[in-house]
């Protein structure tokens, strides 16, 4: 059964939002042991954070299964008027 696509976003913005976090929770441990911290690397962890999505991105297109070589079956309604949704065979 396919994954909604909600689903894989959030999955996405979460990877996306972990440099951040891990700045934040160090951020927070540093303060509290009075170190001095300076400003926030906002383009850092941007940047960070998108290479994170990217290689996730790419390691789902190469660690998932492919439709090669397989029929798609085109969704189609039934007599009780319930629809099976498409899939592969």
């Amino acid at each position: 059964m396919e994954r909604p696509l909600l689903r894989l976003w959030v999955i996405r913005l979460l990877i996306a939002a972990i440099p951040t976090l891990l700045y934040l929770v160090w951020r927070r441990w540093a303060l509290k042991r009075g170190r001095t911290v300076g400003a926030t690397p906002w383009g850092w962890l941007l940047a960070a954070g998108i290479f994170l999505a990217a290689a996730s991105l790419l390691g789902s297109v190469a660690f998932q299964p492919d439709n090669r070589g397989r029929t798609y079956v085109p969704p189609h309604s039934q007599p009780d008027g319930s629809v099976t949704p498409g899939h592969f065979e």
